[in-house]
């Protein structure tokens, strides 16, 4: 039979007290990796905001899409346009902030940038979005607004939006929902 004498060896073992200490390290560590992990997470504005779902038509130059179209409005004042063929996930989305700054994304040209140097087919769906954020200052009934390079058309029935539609002075570019 083979006998390991331990006061002769190189291994030593650790007392228990570092173990435990370890233990509680770890421990600790991980707790504020998770702790510090979960406060930078960033709550999306719009998930718990009210929206509004119509059917919406789009035209971007030759090519016209019929598509779901849901507005969401947040009590900051933010709106987002998101358009659906069928499920999730959106073909576009269009983001519109208080202080003029916009996204669009979809359509495979993503842009960001004031609202009033964005391209002209991305001109409609934020005229549109604009419009839905006034929704409570807008008159009743059917209402046109002119400018120089588009025509926004609404028709307001106590005091909610039933259409609004919007289309560039070139007549290439429109945007059409019905809530």
């Amino acid at each position: 039979m083979v006998m390991l004498d331990i006061r002769h060896s190189t291994f030593h073992a650790l007392p228990c007290y570092h173990i435990d200490m370890f233990t509680r390290l770890t421990l600790i560590l991980l707790t504020l990796i998770v702790a510090i992990g979960c406060s930078t997470l960033r709550r999306d504005p719009f998930r718990d905001a009210p929206s509004q779902m119509g059917r919406a038509k789009i035209q971007m130059g030759e090519t016209a899409t019929i598509v779901d179209a849901v507005f969401t409005k947040t009590a900051d004042g933010d709106v987002m346009v998101s358009l659906y063929k069928g499920l999730p996930p959106a073909i576009a989305t269009v983001k519109l902030y208080p202080d003029g700054m916009a996204s669009f994304e979809g359509f495979g040209k993503n842009w960001w940038g004031p609202r009033f140097l964005a391209p002209a087919p991305k001109t409609p769906l934020l005229e549109a979005a604009s419009l839905y954020v006034a929704e409570a200052s807008l008159p009743q009934g059917k209402h046109t607004i002119l400018t120089s390079t588009s025509r926004s058309d609404t028709d307001v029935f106590k005091g909610r939006l039933r259409t609004i539609s919007v289309s560039c002075a070139d007549g290439q570019n429109q945007f059409e929902v019905k809530f």
